[in-house]
């Protein structure tokens, strides 16, 4: 008998995507699946379109809550999954028609966690386009490394390791060892998840397969102003660094966490602090930057900035170390436009 794939879906305020987000899971080639909508609190059509589906097609199942979060969401869609194998899928992005059958492979039946390629094009040119990579427990300590220096698994890979997207979990790992998304967090909340899984795994393989369609969108929690952000890194930081720490391998990866904690700086000076949507005057932001420079871990991660990084972030977290934020402002703002540029 076939084993069933559960795909979760987090769907909040998405009806202008969540159509053709559906409709390239209820393609594939693989049929023995499941999906699993958690309609988050939407106050569009999202879920009318929801309720179209699971109405349509038996394998769909519409779940709903108040708007708590991607986290909360992720997770009561877990509570809820059938299947052996458990796949990730934003409501406003796609897969690919042979993902799900990919997965049932026989190369992958002995791996507790499949990593697949993932593109922000639209070309569905997905056939396979090199070797698969197998990894050991041996090398989650290099994995978790990489993850943490947001680098590619292979020189060939397409990938990112701290999002749950183009991956497929094993539900009796993720069950086993209750990990679950942080719901107090609202950014990052993926790294946690998949460090925490990642710890557990025995068996690791990278199918070189484009699997997943990303779509950008400005308004998404990443690029979008949020007053908490900076209080949301804190938390995020110091979760991770505990994690480390309890799985004793904080000493093995600490400069890749530093590393980490210097983008984090990055991300919160751009858009948290100096982002243009922010309502808070210049003066407020100076004095949020003197908060982030004199913080426990950002002030550690500040005396390595001359050691690891990209240029362009070592001059950022320069002149906040030298309080010229006149110079960190304007290199944000600049930042900012040529970011959103780059990713659409």
């Amino acid at each position: 008998m076939e084993k069933k794939i559960s795909v979760i879906v987090p769907v909040y305020n998405t009806e202008k995507y969540l159509k053709q987000c559906i409709e390239s899971i209820l393609n594939s080639t693989y049929r023995n699946f499941e999906i699993i909508l958690v309609n988050d609190g939407s106050t569009d059509r999202s879920e009318k379109i929801c309720r179209y589906y699971s109405k349509k097609d038996p394998r769909v199942k519409v779940l709903n809550q108040e708007h708590s979060g991607v986290s909360t969401a992720r997770n009561k869609g877990i509570d809820s999954s059938e299947g052996e194998w458990i796949v990730f899928v934003d409501s406003d992005d796609r897969i690919s028609r042979g993902f799900l059958e990919a997965i049932m492979e026989r190369e992958c039946q002995n791996q507790d966690l499949l990593i697949f390629d993932q593109t922000n094009g639209c070309s569905e040119n997905t056939g396979r386009h090199g070797r698969v990579y197998y990894f050991k427990k041996s090398d989650t300590t290099q994995i978790i490394e990489k993850m943490l220096c947001a680098k590619q698994l292979t020189e060939e890979s397409k990938i990112s390791l701290y999002s749950p997207y183009a991956k497929a979990y094993r539900k009796s790992i993720i069950n086993q060892h209750s990990i679950r998304f942080p719901s107090d967090i609202f950014i990052s909340e993926d790294k946690i998840f998949n460090l925490e899984y990642l710890l557990r795994t025995e068996a690791c393989l990278y199918i070189p397969e484009t699997a997943y369609f990303v779509q950008w969108r400005p308004e998404s929690a990443t690029h979008s102003f949020h007053r908490d952000f900076l209080k949301n890194h804190y938390a995020f930081q110091h979760k991770l660094e505990n994690i480390l720490r309890k799985n004793n391998i904080f000493e093995m990866v600490e400069r890749a966490y530093y590393e980490n904690v210097q983008a984090a700086m990055t991300e919160v000076l751009i858009y948290g602090i100096f982002n243009p949507y922010s309502t808070r005057t210049y003066y407020e932001n100076c004095r949020l930057c003197h908060k982030v420079r004199n913080e426990r871990t950002y002030k550690r991660a500040i005396k390595q900035n001359g050691i690891t990084g990209i240029m362009p972030r070592r001059v950022l977290l320069f002149f906040l170390n030298a309080e010229c934020y006149l110079a960190v402002n304007l290199i944000c703002k600049l930042s900012y436009i040529v970011l959103r540029k780059l990713k659409r």
